[in-house]
């Protein structure tokens, strides 16, 4: 025969292809379970950037009102301490309206009411004010 005078002898050969197969090393099952942890984990990464993007926003929120905070105590603290000065300085006018009324020697209020102006000086809210402290005396 044809075979033997090249001295081969075929024998049916073994299928040897390396080409994948339809059907993979892993069963389809694995693999669309691995589909879905990577899809979990893409979402655990979004949430997470997510996340630290409003903590981020947290922290300079937190700043900025730690600051208003601060600025708004400073003006607390200004606004009292002009407070204190100002009934200091309305108990002083009371002291000293109480003491010219008290001074009944005088005959003429105007007259009494100009010494005070004098004293404070010309500023129209100041002689309002004087002028209502002497009208509820005079009730009294």
């Amino acid at each position: 025969s044809k075979h033997k005078k090249h001295g081969k002898h075929h024998k049916k050969e073994k299928d040897l292809d390396c080409r994948p197969r339809e059907q993979g090393i892993f069963s389809e099952e694995f693999v669309q379970y691995n589909r879905d942890q990577e899809q979990s984990l893409r979402n655990l990464r979004r949430q997470i950037g997510q996340t630290e993007d409003e903590v981020d926003s947290l922290k300079r929120n937190s700043h900025s009102l730690e600051v208003n905070s601060e600025h708004l105590r400073e003006l607390i603290k200004k606004d009292r301490m002009e407070a204190d000065r100002l009934e200091d300085t309305v108990s002083s006018w009371l002291d000293i309206v109480k003491e010219c009324l008290e001074e009944d020697e005088l005959e003429n209020e105007e007259v009494e009411f100009s010494r005070l102006i004098r004293f404070f000086g010309s500023n129209i809210y100041q002689k309002a004010y004087l002028e209502d402290i002497l009208e509820n005396s005079e009730g009294q």
